[in-house]
């Protein structure tokens, strides 16, 4: 993967930022936690800020 990305370990916050239009590049299982997912978004403008926002509620 050469592109930015921004790796996001809540299905809340992922749902959340799909529906806002970000995009996911991938889904992997959590290396950590097998039994948890971790959703892979490509790191465009605004994606920091968004999640930001969407972490402190």
């Amino acid at each position: 993967m050469n592109e930015q990305v921004k790796l996001i370990f809540t299905g809340r916050i992922a749902r959340a930022l799909l529906r806002k239009g970000f995009q996911i590049v991938d889904v992997k299982p959590n290396k950590y936690y097998p039994e948890r997912t971790v959703f892979v978004f490509k790191d465009d403008l605004g994606l920091k800020e968004e999640v930001q926002k969407l972490s402190n509620k």
